[in-house]
């Protein structure tokens, strides 16, 4: 009599754990943190703004987009903003009206962004990429990357 109660309490112990295991863990697996960044345009007073979305329990989902609205809440619409997709750093400088970025893919030109900024964008090999991260190598030639 006394081996089923302490079976049935096995099994209610071994439910009640992974409960609280499937309830708790995957919260932790969707935290979201988004880092918006504001640059102005120093002769037209226009806004751009560069977001990243970071997610997952590693932060390894990612993108990052420029964009003409500062909202922190926002979804990848590529014909309003730029896009890029993937855990890869992007590194910046601004000079006068001109955002020069500097990327490992280049994201298509938005057909509906708003901004009197000039984006050029710069696609980096690999060991270029490397090399900017090396030392902060980035910093000595004027860049910025988004946090």
């Amino acid at each position: 009599m006394r081996k089923p109660i302490i079976i049935v309490l096995a099994l209610a112990i071994l439910i009640i754990a992974f409960m609280v295991f499937y309830f708790s863990v995957p919260k932790k697996n969707y935290d979201v943190a988004v880092n918006v960044v504001e640059l102005s345009s120093a002769t037209t007073k226009s806004k751009l703004f560069l977001k990243k979305k970071n997610w997952g329990m590693t932060g390894d989902g990612q993108f990052i987009i420029i964009s003409d609205n500062g909202e922190k809440n926002f979804e990848l619409d590529s014909s309003r903003n730029y896009v890029f997709k993937g855990i890869s750093a992007l590194y910046y400088k601004i000079e006068n009206d001109t955002l020069s970025i500097y990327v490992a893919k280049a994201s298509p030109v938005p057909s509906n962004l708003k901004t009197s900024f000039v984006i050029k964008q710069t696609e980096l090999e690999n060991p270029d990429m490397m090399r900017l991260i090396e030392n902060d190598n980035y910093k000595k030639q004027g860049l910025k990357i988004i946090e």
